[in-house]
């Protein structure tokens, strides 16, 4: 229902008498539909309760008037049309997707705000924390924001404004290589169903996002179960890895798409990776692949902050840390590789984040038989025989403190740096095997030979991994 009301001047209000109990006996009404000073008019949805009549709370000073409407009364925005008002109202646009233009004068000594909102069919016009916010603003506002179709739009506005409607710009034609794209605008929480060209193996899911700061797109499997993919922290612009089910699963992915104006996805094969090398550098987030035999990574990078690096083999949906950072101090770790099996990199970090990976050959990962420290990620080699080693680790070291930190851990590493076993989660002597290891950490840490240790070639009997 639409109402609309009109006072020729003084402070006015209307709101919804709807009492409410709270848990502490107290009795509370709906906030305002509408409210205002001097000569005032405006409209607003209102939704009367089943079974009951309209029921509102006028509160003004002079004469007023109440008026109810069917929502079919509201004044139409028309494809490549334009709508001009002053204070709250209420609008129906009756055309398809296209860029919606605001200006909003910003009212009374330019201090007054302007909230418009878009109610899409299926959706409950009056309850107004569902809707999807368009724009938003306090004083003179200029803004474009895409509406995805037909739709109310809901202003919130201090002063006089102007809505004006143009086709979105046609998407950028597809190049070489992309096996399937997925784009569009306008609504908030859409769920978008991809389709996997390749099932059974990864595919690269390239992204092209607008919309707030506070974006998420989250990934919803077959039974339901959900995981964030991309978040606001890995900014509008990359590339993910998108994994496929087991066997028998249904060969499609549901992204469920939060605060996003705008997207765009296209899916590429994992050939289109970049290659990496002895060197590379890239910003945000990535997808590179490894043609090469086992390597030791070094991530760099000049600004603080998360960056992950993580690989897996195609066909497999194993996948390896291979080093974390949150300080511009360098991290490593093992990459590994097996004969004529590619391994693929993915690099996470924010949109604007610079990044390098160098490679090293295992000959130049560090050795000890005694002791050696190190500081965050990294992979050494334990050159004495298996037996106890203590591992410390310093869990506060001047730097500051991080959220959820987890336990340090050793992991055992095989001939194609392919991680083994977990060695340890935690601090403690354990039992090492000789090889190369990983040490999956964040701060400051030592590995010290424990005990008596036999002398290499001489006979040994193997403990369970973890125990010392």
């Amino acid at each position: 229902m639409l109402v609309e009301f009109a006072s020729p001047g003084g402070p006015a209000a209307v709101e919804a008498v709807e009492l409410v109990e709270t848990a502490d006996g107290e009795q509370r009404t709906a906030s305002p539909l509408l409210s205002g000073t001097g000569r005032f008019r405006g409209r607003a949805v209102f939704t009367p309760r089943p079974g009951r009549p309209p029921m509102l709370r006028v509160t003004a000073r002079r004469q007023w008037s109440l008026t109810f409407l069917p929502l079919a009364e509201a004044r139409v925005l028309e494809p490549a049309g334009t709508l001009q008002g002053t204070g709250p109202d209420v609008l129906r646009y009756s055309g398809p997707a296209a860029d919606l233009r605001i200006n909003h004068t910003g009212g009374r000594a330019d201090r007054g705000s302007l909230t418009l909102s878009a109610v899409y069919p299926g959706s409950d016009p009056a309850d107004r924390d569902a809707a999807d916010v368009l724009a938003r603003g306090r004083g003179a506002l200029i803004d474009v924001t895409p509406v995805a179709g037909p739709c109310l739009l809901l202003v919130d506005a201090d002063g006089p404004w102007s809505l004006t409607t143009a086709p979105s710009a046609p998407p950028e034609p597809s190049d070489d290589g992309v096996l399937a794209e997925y784009a569009g605008q306008g609504r908030n929480l859409e769920v978008v169903e991809i389709a996997h060209p390749s099932p059974g193996s990864p595919v690269i899911l390239e992204y092209d996002l607008e919309g707030s700061d506070f974006f998420a797109v989250t990934e919803i499997d077959p039974y339901g179960d959900t995981r964030e993919l991309i978040s606001k922290d890995e900014g509008f612009q990359g590339r993910r890895l998108l994994f496929t089910g087991a066997a028998g699963e249904p060969a499609v992915t549901r992204l469920e798409l939060g605060a996003l104006t705008r997207w765009r996805f296209r899916l590429r094969p994992l050939s289109a990776a970049r290659p990496l090398t002895d060197a590379v550098k890239g910003t945000g987030c990535d997808v590179l692949v490894h043609s090469g035999p086992p390597a030791a990574l070094t991530l760099t990078s000049d600004e603080p902050g998360p960056v992950h690096v993580t690989s897996l083999e195609a066909g497999g949906l194993g996948r390896v840390r291979v080093t974390r950072a949150h300080t511009p101090r360098p991290a490593r770790g093992p990459l590994r590789a097996r004969p004529g099996v590619p391994t693929y990199v993915l690099v996470t970090a924010a949109g604007d984040r610079s990044w390098g990976l160098t490679l090293r050959p295992p000959a130049e990962i560090r050795s000890f038989a005694d002791a050696i420290d190190g500081h965050g990620h990294d992979v050494v080699r334990w050159t004495g025989a298996p037996g106890p080693v203590r591992f410390d680790y310093d869990f506060d070291d001047g730097e500051p403190l991080l959220d959820e930190i987890p336990r340090p851990e050793l992991w055992a590493l095989d001939e194609h740096l392919s991680p083994l076993h977990r060695i340890a989660s935690g601090t403690g002597v354990h039992h090492v095997p000789t090889g190369c290891l990983q040490v999956r950490a964040h701060r400051a840490w030592r590995l010290t030979a424990d005990g008596p240790r036999q002398a290499p070639g001489a006979a040994a009997v193997e403990g369970w991994p973890g125990t010392s």
